[in-house]
């Protein structure tokens, strides 16, 4: 993997700003006289990748990939005067992140980029104005020391493999890819305000796609995938995937019951989905609701967001988000403007105190931008082939749902049992939420009915739908038992990192609708067709609890595809 001098590319990027904003470009004005023009302002952004990852296929470790993503550059001109301001965006793929490849390049685009930045000057109407403010935001200067990508080790490497095994000789097991990633984003940011700085985020991440064949012969496609901060954190929680693979795989064999209204349990993981992608994640962001692409939270700033009453379950909560927490996955200091991080409160007891901003956002509303301007990328090749730029935009990050109650996990348990005889249990990592209605899905990965002496049942998963409102005012009880969920959220500017924590609540009254029911998958027979090595029961402490005799080699075409997947838990 190379070096990448980050200090040296940062200095070449405020070289380039100064030549821009002193370049002088002649051209005819709509009066078709001659004249010659300067730039008010320039923001460069360069985002590089830095990708390490090894994969396994049922139970052996493959190949080792190391990359080296060329990098793409964001760029932004304003052009002014007196009466009007016009700021226009330059998107680039397949940058070298090489001092001197980037000098050629910017010198090589600059002149055009001005002249069309001018000629949308002329076009565009004062009442769009709007559209390029820009917060007038801190100057920050801060260009840290960028560590290299972090080795895996090969005993960590043997810990893994010995993972992936261990899951391969699951009796219901039929296939099984893997795959263990370090994944680094750097952005580097300078305008010509003065702002120069450098910010890292690196995500280590191991999945586990498989195939189970339940004992009823339904063939169940499922992944699990975890993230962590560095490869030693995620080594040192090896014993705690491994429970969740095994609490996991404990539930596949599931029982159908009708669709209908049923007390439920949302576990931590399930309310992390519901308010990232009901209130937080998207609701809240400043350019939907300045836009008018979302109404449910316009006009609220500082005020109740429901009548009393109406959603009681808010004025126990409060809700915020943390780029600045380095605990949480998806931290960062910096973001894509330049703009210093600050944790925000979005929702303080039923009461909206912030909305996610980026400058054009902050300076709309007459703020200093709160520092959430992101994207995954900069560019991205649509179905048709075509490369279409990808703007970045108000995201959430680390996401803390707030409980402010004292109700433990069994005494919300035991409210529930006083009306009920039995309760769903629901663990949900994705859902969707239609920006313009407010109305939510959430998709259920594992249900579980649980009843009053204790016992637990297995029950096949489906989706709870509604809107937002009808979903909040169905919130029953909240709790000061906390979980997290870890993963990656999708909008118009790509998935960034997240990563969300909240309490347990309970709901009733929206309705649970049931997958449809699966085919029996009958061309597969686990004993005679998974080959199991001998190697792997040595190597796997808990190989006894094989049953079976296994005699030939697994293969069948089409199961089990040759991929790399991630949890993606979100679909705006």
């Amino acid at each position: 993997m190379k070096d990448v001098n980050y200090q040296k590319l940062a200095d070449v990027l405020e070289e380039c700003i100064q030549y821009a904003k002193d370049l002088k470009v002649n051209m005819e004005n709509p009066d078709g006289k001659r004249e010659t023009f300067k730039i008010s302002d320039i923001s460069i952004t360069l985002l590089n990748y830095q990708n390490r990852a090894i994969l396994f296929k049922n139970g052996i470790k493959g190949e080792s990939i190391s990359m080296d993503q060329n990098a793409e550059i964001s760029i932004h001109i304003w052009i002014s005067n007196k009466n009007k301001m016009v700021k226009s965006g330059f998107s680039y793929t397949g940058i070298i992140p090489d001092p001197e490849y980037l000098q050629i390049f910017f010198r090589g685009i600059i002149n055009s980029n001005i002249k069309s930045a001018i000629n949308k000057f002329f076009l565009t109407k004062v009442k769009d104005n709007k559209y390029s403010l820009s917060s007038d935001d801190e100057i920050v200067v801060d260009l840290p020391e960028i560590p290299i990508v972090e080795e895996f080790c090969e005993n960590g490497l043997n810990k893994i493999e010995n993972l992936m095994k261990w899951l391969y000789i699951k009796p219901n097991i039929i296939g099984l890819n893997g795959s263990l990633s370090i994944n680094r984003k750097v952005w580097i940011v300078c305008n010509s305000k003065g702002t120069k700085v450098i910010q890292y985020q690196d995500v280590c991440s191991v999945s586990f796609s498989f195939n189970y064949l339940s004992d009823k012969k339904i063939l169940i496609e499922d992944v699990f995938v975890d993230y962590y901060k560095t490869f030693k954190e995620l080594l040192t929680s090896l014993n705690d995937i491994k429970n969740k693979l095994s609490k996991k795989l404990a539930k596949m064999e599931t029982k159908r019951i009708d669709s209908g209204i049923y007390p439920i349990l949302l576990k931590p993981s399930a309310v992390c989905t519901l308010f990232h992608e009901a209130i937080a994640g998207h609701m809240l962001s400043a350019k939907y609701i300045l836009n008018g692409n979302s109404t449910v939270f316009e006009n609220k700033l500082g005020k109740r967001f429901a009548n009393n009453g109406d959603m009681p379950a808010l004025t126990h909560i409060s809700i915020h988000d943390k780029p600045l927490d380095t605990s949480m996955v998806a931290s960062y200091r910096y973001d894509m403007e330049g703009t210093l991080a600050k944790d925000v409160c979005l929702l303080e007891k039923g009461i909206v105190r912030n909305y996610l901003t980026d400058k054009n956002c902050a300076a709309r509303l007459k703020q200093k931008s709160n520092g959430h301007y992101l994207a995954e990328c900069f560019t991205e090749r649509v179905s048709s082939g075509d490369l279409v730029a990808i703007v970045p935009e108000p995201r959430v990050s680390n996401l803390f749902v707030e409980s402010h109650t004292d109700i433990t996990l069994k005494e919300m348990e035991e409210a529930i049992f006083a009306e009920f005889d039995w309760y769903l249990e629901i663990d949900s990592r994705s859902g969707e939420v239609f920006i313009d209605t407010g109305t939510f899905d959430l998709f259920i990965d594992s249900v579980t009915r649980v009843y009053k002496n204790g016992r637990r049942e297995a029950i096949s998963a489906g989706i709870l739908s509604s809107n937002l409102t009808d979903f909040l005012a169905s919130i029953q009880i909240v709790s000061n038992h906390y979980g997290e969920s870890k993963g990656f959220c999708g909008s118009s500017s790509g998935y960034v990192t997240t990563h969300e924590k909240a309490p347990a609540m309970t709901l009733y009254g929206i309705n649970f609708v049931t997958d449809p029911k699966p085919e029996k998958y009958l061309e597969i027979d686990p004993i005679r067709d998974k080959f199991i090595p001998q190697s792997f029961l040595n190597e796997v402490l808990d190989w006894q609890l094989i049953r079976g005799s296994f005699s030939s080699s697994f293969f069948y075409p089409g199961i089990l595809r040759d991929r790399q997947i991630l949890l993606m838990y979100d679909f705006v």
